[in-house]
């Protein structure tokens, strides 16, 4: 119960049947060494689905893909999803979702929002809120946690 989900995906750099990239662009790095030459932010797409990806390579060499290879970083980041129960209602699964994505794009207020917003919400849907919703979000949790329906802490 509750184990890690994980997925290996695979990225193509280049259209389907040719070499020819979909898109790149290539920098020297300055000044140049030894390892690693060359930058370039590369547009990639899922092998499966078809989403589009910006990738920043770094390697050593004239030609993309070098022996010498490394990924600085991807974009967007496949980051692991929370399991939600599946009788979570649709409109807190999207808010709670969209939270997740707020902090994969690193806008921490808005991560914040969303997530106190899904809270809320949850705990209405659950009577934890008068019917004229004068009841703030520390009353409401209190009273759930005095319920045991979740901890304290």
């Amino acid at each position: 119960m509750g184990g890690k989900i994980s997925a290996l995906a695979s990225f193509e750099w280049h259209h389907t049947g040719s070499q020819s990239a979909l898109g790149v662009i290539t920098t020297l790095k300055n000044p140049p060494n030894q390892e690693m030459d060359r930058v370039d932010y590369r547009l990639f797409r899922c092998a499966g689905c078809g989403r589009g990806a910006l990738g920043v390579v770094e390697y050593y060499g004239q030609h993309y893909p070098s022996v010498k290879l490394a990924l600085r970083s991807f974009y967007p980041e496949a980051k692991e999803r929370l399991a939600l129960p599946k009788s979570v209602p649709d409109g807190i699964v999207k808010e709670f979702r969209e939270g997740e994505l707020c902090l994969e794009a690193g806008c921490f207020r808005a991560t914040a929002r969303m997530f106190r917003s899904a809270l809320d919400k949850t705990l209405r849907a659950n009577g934890y809120k008068d019917k004229r919703g004068s009841t703030t979000l520390e009353q409401q949790t209190d009273m759930a946690a005095n319920d045991g329906v979740i901890t304290q802490g």
